[in-house]
């Protein structure tokens, strides 16, 4: 287990905000491509306007508005310096550092609107799950283990939840 002083403290919201600031700026970096990771573009375009090799008047009877020119392949860039994708890794340390909630899933239950208005103070909400059975561990709404509750060694007034299963990581 962790303890929560390890983690960044992000009370105030503004180191988040910044944080997740950050990262977005990183990851659209890295999405784009930079101009600075590119050899120049400036002669990138240019073509021969005096060539007659690629004029189609002959061929239409007359004159046209394009040329073989306009069929071209594009461009390709030159002088690369990182793959796309470089970004990414040389970041991950501030990735890694962004806080995420982790929440541990006792049980649900399910019930009417009337039922949940006359809840009062004191009253038990029965959970489809037994004493004993896996909880669930969720990230961002999404399932990523199954553990089971436990009291921790060094503090027997809290909880903890040990390990039993985590699941793949991949989207089916």
């Amino acid at each position: 287990m962790t303890d929560d002083a390890a983690l960044p403290s992000f009370e105030d919201g503004g180191d988040l905000d910044q944080a997740i600031g950050d990262l977005r700026g990183v990851l659209k970096t890295d999405a784009e491509g930079s101009l600075s990771d590119f050899g120049d573009f400036g002669d990138f375009g240019s073509t021969d306007e005096t060539s007659t090799d690629n004029d189609l008047s002959a061929f239409a009877g007359g004159t046209t508005d394009f040329a073989m020119d306009d069929f071209a392949a594009a461009p390709q860039a030159v002088g690369v310096k990182a793959p796309l994708g470089s970004g990414l890794s040389e970041n991950m340390e501030m990735i890694m550092d962004i806080p995420i909630d982790v929440q541990i899933v006792l049980g649900t239950s399910r019930m009417l609107v009337s039922g949940l208005m006359s809840l009062e103070e004191g009253a038990t909400i029965a959970l489809d799950r037994k004493i004993g059975e896996p909880v669930e561990i969720m990230v961002n709404g999404r399932r990523i283990a199954r553990g089971e509750i436990t009291v921790l060694e060094d503090d027997d007034t809290r909880f903890g939840v040990k390990l039993i299963e985590v699941l793949s990581t991949r989207k089916a």
